[in-house]
C-alpha cells in the first residue's frame, strides 16, 4: 500500500491490521506497530486504542493494555468490552469482575449516546450487552462466583438477551462448570435458538460430570450440523465414563457416517480412551498408523504418560524411539525430556525392587532367628 500505491494508512487501516499482528510471525515485536501508529499521530484515536488493547492482551501483555485503557479520555462500550475480554483471556477474573461493575457506574458522553446506540432508560450509563456477558460468564465459573453468574442470568432475562445464542451458550457453560448440571440443561432446553457450539457445550458438560451415556444420547439428538469439536467432546465424555467400545465405534465410523476425517486431536482422545483401560498396544498401533500429515506430538505424549501409569517400561521406551524418529520439530527437546523421564522411571522401579528384596531378606533373617530360639 505504501510502497506501491504511495498511500499512507489511516486509522481504519491501523485498527484493521493490528488483530492480524497477533498471529503474524513476521512482526516479532508488536510494539513496532504501536510505535508506527504513534508516529502517524493515531495514539489518541479510540478505534486504534481499542485495537491496541486487544492486540496486547492476546499476546500476554495485559499491563500495557491496562495502561492504554486507563489513559483513554474517550472510551466507548467497545473499549470496556475489550478490556474485560483481555482480563478474562489473561485469567485475571477478579479484575474483569471489578471492571464490569465499574463500567455500569460510568456515564457516557452526551455526544455519543446516539451514535453508539447506547441510549437507554438508565440515565446514559453503560449497560453490558451480549458481547460483554458472553465474554465475562466464563470468569464466573473460574471464580466459583455462581451468585454473580445467576445475577447476570437474571440481567439477560430482564433485558431480553436470552434469545442471543452466544449468551445462552455461555450460560449453559457457566452453570455446568459451576457444578449445576440440571440448571445448565434447563437453560439449554429453554433456548429458542441453538447452534453447534451450544450442543457441544452441553455434551462437554455431561462428559465433565461423568455422564457419558447421556452425552452420547445428546449427540444422537443433535439438531445442528456436527463439527470437529463435537467429536472431541464426545470422545472425552466416553473416556471419562469408560465407554470404550462406543467411543471406538464412533471414531472408526466418523468419516463414513458424518463426513469428518479424524484429525490429530481426535486420535489423541482415542489414545487416552484406550490408555485409561490399559489397552496400550492398541493405542500404540493407532499412533503408528496415523497419517503422516498429522502431528503426533500430543498422541505420543498421552501414550507415554499412560505407559508410566500402567508401569509399562518397555512400551514407554518404544514410544520414545518412535517419537524421536518422527522428524517433528519438537523431537530434540521432547526426546531429551522423555529419556530423562524414562531414566527416572527405571530408577524408581529399581529402587522399589531393591527395597522389596531387602524386606524379603530381613524377613528371612527374622524367621531363622526365631527358629534358633
Amino acid at each position: 500500500m505504501i510502497e506501491i500505491a504511495g498511500l499512507l494508512p489511516n486509522t481504519t487501516t491501523m485498527a484493521s491490521v493490528m488483530p492480524a499482528c497477533v498471529q503474524c510471525q513476521a512482526i516479532s515485536s508488536k510494539e513496532s506497530i504501536h510505535g508506527y501508529a504513534v508516529k502517524l499521530g493515531f495514539e489518541e484515536n479510540r478505534y486504534v486504542q481499542n485495537a491496541l488493547m486487544d492486540m496486547y492482551s492476546r499476546t500476554g501483555k495485559i499491563k500495557i493494555s491496562e495502561n492504554i485503557f486507563h489513559g483513554m479520555e474517550d472510551k466507548d462500550r467497545v473499549s470496556w468490552n475489550t478490556m474485560i475480554t483481555g482480563y478474562v483471556l489473561s485469567s485475571h477474573h477478579n479484575d474483569a469482575l471489578v471492571l464490569l461493575h465499574e463500567m455500569q457506574r460510568v456515564e457516557k458522553k452526551k455526544e455519543r449516546r446516539k451514535t453508539d446506540g447506547d441510549e437507554d432508560e438508565n440515565g446514559g450509563f453503560y449497560k453490558p450487552n451480549s458481547i460483554t456477558l458472553m465474554t465475562f460468564l466464563p470468569g464466573c465459573a473460574a471464580l466459583a462466583a455462581l451468585a454473580k453468574g445467576k445475577e447476570i442470568h437474571a440481567y439477560t432475562i430482564h433485558n431480553s438477551l436470552t434469545s442471543d445464542v452466544t449468551v445462552g451458550s455461555a450460560l449453559v457453560d457457566m452453570y455446568a462448570k459451576s457444578g449445576c448440571l440440571n440448571i445448565s440443561k434447563r437453560v439449554f432446553d429453554e433456548m429458542p435458538n441453538r447452534n453447534v457450539i451450544t450442543w457441544n457445550v452441553l455434551i462437554m458438560a455431561y462428559g465433565m460430570h461423568g455422564k457419558g451415556e447421556e452425552a452420547l444420547e445428546l449427540f444422537k439428538k443433535m439438531e445442528a450440523e456436527l463439527n470437529e469439536v463435537t467429536f472431541i467432546v464426545v470422545f472425552t465424555a466416553c473416556s471419562h465414563s469408560g465407554l470404550i467400545n462406543e467411543g471406538l465405534t464412533l471414531f472408526y465410523r466418523m468419516k463414513n457416517d458424518h463426513g469428518i476425517k479424524p484429525k490429530s486431536d481426535h486420535c489423541t482422545c482415542v489414545v487416552d480412551l484406550l490408555g485409561r483401560v490399559g489397552r496400550l498396544e492398541e493405542a500404540y498401533e493407532l499412533v503408528n498408523t496415523m497419517p503422516t500429515e498429522l502431528d503426533k506430538v500430543f498422541a505420543w505424549s498421552s501414550l507415554l504418560g499412560t505407559c508410566r501409569i500402567h508401569q509399562n517400561l518397555e512400551l514407554g521406551g518404544s514410544c520414545s524411539q518412535e517419537f524421536a524418529s518422527s522428524g517433528t520439530k519438537y523431537g530434540k527437546p521432547l526426546r531429551s525430556n522423555l529419556e530423562h523421564l524414562l531414566l527416572r522411571w527405571a530408577l524408581e522401579q529399581g529402587h522399589r525392587s531393591s527395597e522389596e528384596h531387602e524386606a524379603d531378606g530381613s524377613e528371612e533373617r527374622t524367621r531363622l532367628q526365631l527358629d534358633r530360639a
